[in-house]
């Protein structure tokens, strides 16, 4: 008996613990990169508030860039 929520019941099937377990780890890796996109922003207009991504010094690093890293 395996007993853990990560690999579930002996008598489950191999498809079955295997979408589970896929349903996780996406579930856990969607969760933290929206976390570290949160992070980026928070930092970007309030933590580092200059050059304010606002003002149209840095349009092309706000609509260029950071849409490719996120």
């Amino acid at each position: 008996a395996y007993g853990s929520w990560l690999l579930g019941r002996v008598s489950e099937s191999q498809r079955h613990r295997r979408v589970r377990i896929q349903v996780m780890l996406t579930a856990l890796v969607v969760t933290a990169n929206l976390l570290g996109i949160g992070v980026a922003l928070l930092l970007v207009t309030i933590a580092i508030p200059e050059p304010s991504i606002v003002r149209d010094t840095p349009r092309w690093l706000t609509f260029g860039v950071v849409p490719g890293y996120v």
